[in-house]
């Protein structure tokens, strides 16, 4: 059902999708060769096709007949994933306005010049207002040539500074040899340290350690 979404196939889509096998069916069973199959089998064929589009058709009458009224029009809306974008832009409040900087810039392209309206204006109430929303995250998405001039010094050092931290979990990782022990490493017994959830990195063991208290603990269960 989630596929209805204007993200996923679409309403009108998901539901023709749908009504897909019993159309197919049909149009088998009258292209198909009369050579092929005798008289009987070709009446069994129908009766079939008649008796599975017809059951599929009832329970999908009443399931829309069952929904409430506002989901209804979720199976038929030919609403794309970008005129949902535009459309929640357009009509929503700030917080979802937000959001829109976490889709690609394709859905909202065409009203590019509204989010760069909005941006500039609300910017400094934003900034005193500190908002739930208004985070690093959203700051370092938004395009630099609309955050006002002052402020757009900060919002490029917090993104420095998120690089440089981001660089420094890598580095420090290769370093130490350290990493989250997959079951492809285990299997290959590869000469690096495990590293369980929750246990520090000085706290790792070796494969062969672990492997070892592994059998210990199996034995004890036996």
């Amino acid at each position: 059902m989630q596929f209805r979404h204007p993200y996923e196939c679409g309403g009108l889509y998901f539901t023709l999708n749908l009504c897909t096998p019993v159309i197919g069916l049909a149009l088998v069973l009258n292209l198909m060769p009369g050579e092929s199959f005798d008289e009987l089998t070709t009446k069994f064929l129908t009766k079939l096709a008649v008796g599975l589009g017809g059951g599929l058709l009832c329970l999908l009458g009443l399931f829309f007949t069952l929904m409430e009224e506002k989901y209804r029009r979720t199976f038929l809306s030919a609403e794309t994933g970008g005129q949902l974008t535009r459309r929640l832009f357009l009509e929503g409040n700030d917080l979802q306005k937000a959001y829109l900087f976490g889709i690609h810039d394709s859905h909202w392209n065409p009203i590019k010049d509204k989010v760069e309206a909005w941006v500039k204006a609300g910017w400094r109430q934003w900034e005193v207002e500190k908002l739930e929303w208004f985070t690093d995250e959203f700051r370092s998405s938004v395009p630099k040539a609309w955050i006002p001039e002052r402020d757009r010094r900060e919002v490029e050092e917090v993104i420095e500074v998120r690089e440089q931290k981001k660089d420094v979990v890598v580095k420090g990782e290769e370093k130490q040899g350290v990493r989250r022990k997959s079951i492809i490493d285990t299997l290959r017994n590869r000469n690096i340290k495990i590293a369980p959830a929750g246990v520090k990195k000085e706290q790792c063991i070796e494969v062969q350690e672990f492997k070892r208290e592994m059998e210990r603990r199996g034995s004890i269960m036996d």
